[in-house]
């Protein structure tokens, strides 16, 4: 079972919110860290558990 990282964020300048796709935990909390500047930004990582695609055939 693989394991990815969804990181979302406000983007002030564009007014959306953001999701990037990480394979990297440490990396995901990084992005994370980077996307809360100011104190009306935040930012959320979720850890999605990957089922393996053989099963996926159904």
């Amino acid at each position: 079972m693989g394991v990815e990282f969804h990181v979302s964020y406000f983007d002030d300048r564009c007014n959306r919110t953001v999701t990037e796709i990480l394979d990297d935990e440490t990396a995901a909390y990084r992005l994370a860290d980077r996307m809360v500047a100011e104190e009306h930004e935040w930012a959320v990582v979720d850890k999605i558990y990957l089922k393996d695609r053989a099963h996926r055939a159904a």
